[in-house]
């Protein structure tokens, strides 16, 4: 296949079909403020305030973990550290989970007893330690969320993960 040139392997309709596909895509990100507003105004007729979210969201998480004993800590550097009881959450706890380049962008929830504590996006990464790595979390308002999520230290939380795609 030679590009420069205009020749192609690939029949002409096959290009026609993948342009079709990205101008429908661009079309959807367009989209996207107007259904926001769409859905307040939605919202808003509804007889009921709303109010918190009592049930996590259903989506199924690409990586997790249960800590009995759940806690947080903000680095120096605006780093979120989860932490199960007073150790971080270490490599060997989720042995499945590699992230390319070391780390992802993830959608982080939390939650406790069924309800949703924490729902955010973060960049999720492997750090380096001297015994072990730990898994650190960077987002565009850490103290925000460590805050919020200081209440529930010491009680049980599920940590959940689901992998961003780039749009």
């Amino acid at each position: 296949m030679n590009m420069r040139d205009g020749k192609s392997r690939i029949p002409p309709g096959v290009w026609l079909e993948v342009a079709g596909v990205i101008q429908d895509r661009e079309r959807e990100v367009q989209a996207l403020p107007a259904l926001k507003v769409a859905a307040l105004e939605l919202a808003s007729r509804t007889s009921s305030p709303p109010t918190e979210r009592s049930m996590a969201p259903k989506r199924e998480p690409l990586f997790g973990l249960n800590c009995g004993v759940f806690n947080v800590e903000l680095s120096g550097t605006d780093i979120v550290l989860p932490r199960a009881k007073t150790s971080p959450i270490v490599r060997s706890m989720l042995p499945h989970v590699v992230f390319p380049n070391n780390a992802g962008a993830f959608m982080f929830w939390a939650t406790h007893a069924g309800k949703v504590i924490c729902d955010v996006p973060v960049i999720a990464s492997w750090e380096n330690d001297p015994r072990e790595r730990f898994l650190a979390l960077r987002t565009s308002d850490a103290p925000a969320i460590v805050d919020s999520l200081k209440p529930y230290a010491g009680k049980p939380v599920e940590l959940s993960f689901t992998e961003m795609v780039p749009k």
